[in-house]
């Protein structure tokens, strides 16, 4: 019978998983859309920093914005798609090898954060 390794003092509660478990994707979902706040053309406009902060949890999803659709439909498209990045990233996260993990998890934060470059540079027009 083999012995089982004692558990390490370091090692994170199953809570503490469950929450970390959570940070990555959200991280890769909305981390690179705080980019346009340090490098992004919003150093300038009170009003388009109030603006992008108040359009942050749909920013994942702006892209949406350019739908021919009335207004309501914009924000509800916004929405989904935000749901739909924060599920890719979640399963990016989930996947197999650590190479396709980092591959996955650095496309998406790229295009969110170019979305979100493109988005800020627009409020500023």
């Amino acid at each position: 019978m083999i012995p089982e390794p004692a558990p390490s003092v370091n090692a994170p509660a199953p809570a503490e998983r469950r929450l970390l478990a959570w940070l990555k994707p959200l991280g890769l979902a909305y981390g690179p859309a705080l980019l346009p706040f340090l490098v992004g053309p919003l150093g300038e406009c009170g009003h388009c920093v109030r603006t992008y902060a108040t359009m942050l949890p749909l920013v994942p999803g702006a892209i949406a914005l350019l739908a021919p659709l009335p207004n309501a439909g914009r924000f509800a498209l916004c929405a989904l798609l935000s749901l739909l990045v924060l599920g890719l990233a979640i399963l990016s996260q989930r996947a197999a090898s650590p190479l396709r993990r980092r591959l996955l998890g650095g496309a998406l934060a790229l295009l969110v954060g170019l979305e979100a470059l493109a988005f800020a540079s627009v409020l500023r027009m």
